[in-house]
C-alpha cells in the first residue's frame, strides 16, 4: 500500500541561498505541478527531476509522475526498470481496480524519491488515456506533499489533459533565439490557451551569456511569466549526471541553483494553498527583491 512507502520527513540537509523562509515547505499538501515547455529540448525532463528530488530533500514527500505522452526519459535518466510504469499499469488496470496497491506495485525509488515512469517506446501514448492518469495523480495526491508531472511539450491533447490536472505550471524557457522561436509557436498553438490562465513560473534553464534581468523583463512583457530562478549552462555538468544516472541536484555546480529553484517554486506551491491570488505574485515581488545576478548563481 502507498502509505507504507511514506517516509518520515525529515529536516533539510541543505540550507539553500542562506536562510530559509520560515515558513516551512512541509505546509503543502496534495499540490499537483506540472514541468512543461517548448517542443524540443529545453529541460523539461531535467529539471522535473532535481525539482522533484530537491522538494524531496527539503523535507516535502515528493511523487515524481513521467506523463510525457510521446516518449518519456526519466526511466533513462535515473537508469529505472522499464518493466513497471504507466503503461504496464494501464495494462493490468483492465483487469485490476486502480488503486493505491496497483499504483503501488509500480512505483520505484531512486534516491528517497518515488518514482512512476512514462512511456519508453514512441507510439504508446494511446495505452494510457487521460482518466487512468488523472486516477493515479487522485490516489498519489492523498499520500503526498506533492505531485510533479513531467508533462512533456504543449503540443497534443494529452498534454494539454494532464497540464489541465495540475494547480501550477513551470516552464522550461531556453533563452536563445531557436528556444524562444519554439516557445512563441507552443504559447501560440491550440493546445495551449486553455492551459494559459495556470498559475506559471519560468525557469530558465541553459543561461549562458544573456542578461537574466533582460530574460526576464522578456518573459513577463511577452507571456506575463515571472522567472523563479535560473539554472546556468553547464552541458558538462548535465552530461555527468546522465552519465551517472545520479540527479545534478545532489552535487556539482548546477546543485545549488537547483536548490534554489525548488524552494522558490515550494514556497510558491506554499502560498497558492493559502492565497492562490498572489502565489505567482510574490514570487515576482521575491525575484524583484533578489534579482538573481549572473554572480548569485
Amino acid at each position: 500500500m502507498l502509505p507504507r512507502r511514506i517516509r518520515p520527513r525529515t529536516k533539510p540537509t541543505h540550507l539553500i541561498d542562506g536562510d530559509p523562509d520560515s515558513r516551512s515547505l512541509e505546509r503543502v499538501r496534495g499540490s499537483v505541478l506540472g514541468v512543461t515547455g517548448a517542443t524540443g529540448a529545453p529541460g523539461r525532463t531535467f529539471l522535473a527531476i532535481n525539482l522533484a528530488l530537491s522538494l524531496r530533500v527539503a523535507g516535502m514527500s515528493v511523487a515524481l509522475v513521467d506523463a510525457d505522452p510521446h516518449l518519456g526519459a526519466v526511466a533513462v535518466q535515473l537508469d529505472l526498470a522499464e518493466d513497471r510504469s504507466l503503461v504496464y499499469l494501464a495494462h493490468e488496470s483492465a483487469l485490476h481496480t486502480v488503486d493505491d496497491e496497483l499504483v503501488s506495485r509500480h512505483l520505484q525509488t531512486s534516491f528517497g524519491l518515488d518514482v512512476l515512469t512514462g512511456r519508453t517506446v514512441a507510439g504508446l501514448d494511446e495505452l494510457v488515456p487521460g482518466s487512468l492518469l488523472s486516477d493515479v495523480v487522485r490516489l498519489l495526491r492523498l499520500h503526498y506533499d506533492a505531485v510533479v508531472l513531467d508533462v512533456g511539450a504543449l503540443d497534443c491533447l494529452a498534454a494539454q489533459s494532464t497540464a489541465l490536472m495540475c494547480q501550477m505550471l513551470v516552464w522550461v524557457v531556453v533563452p536563445t533565439k531557436l528556444g524562444t522561436d519554439l516557445l512563441d509557436r507552443t504559447l501560440s498553438g491550440p493546445f495551449t490557451s486553455p492551459v494559459r490562465p495556470r498559475p506559471s513560473l519560468a525557469v530558465v534553464n541553459r543561461l549562458g551569456n544573456a542578461a537574466l534581468r533582460e530574460v526576464d523583463s522578456s518573459l513577463r512583457r511577452r507571456y506575463g511569466m515571472a522567472v523563479a530562478a535560473a539554472i546556468p549552462d553547464n552541458s558538462r555538468a548535465c552530461t555527468d549526471a546522465e552519465n551517472q544516472a545520479r540527479p545534478a541536484a545532489l552535487g556539482g555546480p548546477l546543485s545549488r541553483p537547483l536548490l534554489r529553484c525548488a524552494h522558490v517554486v515550494g514556497l510558491a506551491l506554499a502560498r497558492l494553498a493559502e492565497d492562490p491570488a498572489h502565489a505567482v505574485g510574490e514570487v515576482r515581488s521575491q525575484f524583484d527583491a533578489q534579482l538573481h545576478s549572473e554572480g548569485a548563481l
